[in-house]
């Protein structure tokens, strides 16, 4: 409670008003974990079981071509914090937009025709 730490006796009005503080802060609180639980549900049905575990799976690939890219910093910092192997994690992660692309689950601007049809 907010008002234990006044000298006086707290008035009818600010006990009102801390009891609709505290449950102001109690539906932020339960509105914040429902949307962490529907997260969840969106991430479970929207990405396949394998993106979990991706960190875990460095593919051999039999060729690899070199070079020069510029990404956000927040980007390379977020994979370089996951440690070693973090190039084969990003590469995983643009593997996976590439075949979301060719699949069609993820629409790129200027993919549909005048008709509003995907090409």
């Amino acid at each position: 409670m907010i008002l234990e730490n006044i000298d006086r006796k707290p008035t009818k009005a600010e006990r009102v008003a801390e009891a609709e503080l505290e449950a102001s802060l109690l539906r932020v609180r339960m509105y914040r974990h429902e949307v962490d639980l529907n997260t969840r549900k969106v991430f479970r049905e929207t990405f396949p079981d394998d993106w979990c575990s991706l960190e875990d799976k460095y593919p051999d690939r039999p060729k690899r071509t070199r070079i020069t890219a510029r990404f956000d910093e927040d980007v390379v910092k977020f994979f370089k914090r996951s440690g070693a192997g973090y190039q084969a994690k990003m590469n995983e992660v643009l593997r996976m937009y590439m075949f979301a692309r060719v699949a069609k689950y993820v629409e790129a601007n200027g993919e549909r025709d005048r008709h509003g049809d995907l090409f």
